[in-house]
């Protein structure tokens, strides 16, 4: 199984939606505390075609009504706000929760750019920026971070 998020950013996507004022978001839980700042690990460099040419991506509905397309063959969890999409360091969180206020690239960084600051492993972010959904518009997040550590050989990669 390929791991599908070795070679991209990770992309944070709020959306308000038409009804409800909810927001589908991808991201990950809070971190266990550790002594200090984390710092940047170096990424790794793929040759050409490290994701196969012929990976599959199915599409997932959230029961809330939000979708995303994921690679074929990633475990998925359920949780009560979404659904968790993993192999082994790549992962895609979909939580749906409400936003109170404007759904404006100022508004997210002050508000969702420094929680992931300080709830995940030494981000950088790398663009905050306004897009077009075919449902809603949205605010879309683009950040690296460090993956969590491996549980057996508690190596990290850039993610």
């Amino acid at each position: 199984m390929p791991s599908f998020a070795r070679s991209f950013p990770i992309t944070l996507v709020l959306c308000l939606a038409l009804s409800g004022g909810v927001v589908p978001m991808t991201a990950t839980p809070a971190l266990a505390q550790t002594t200090g700042p984390e710092k940047a690990i170096a990424p790794e460099t793929h040759p050409p075609g490290d994701i196969p040419d012929d990976q599959q991506f199915i599409v997932y509905t959230a029961p809330q009504g939000a979708s995303l397309k994921v690679p074929e063959g990633c475990a998925r969890r359920d949780t009560p706000d979404g659904a968790i999409f993993s192999d082994r360091y790549g992962r895609i969180e979909l939580a749906i929760r409400p936003f109170g206020g404007s759904l404006t690239p100022a508004a997210v960084r002050a508000d969702q750019v420094s929680r992931l600051e300080k709830t995940r492993r030494a981000v950088k972010i790398v663009g905050v920026e306004t897009t077009k959904l075919p449902a809603c518009a949205a605010v879309r997040i683009v950040y690296t971070e460090n993956s969590d550590p491996n549980p057996v050989t508690h190596k990290q990669i850039r993610l």
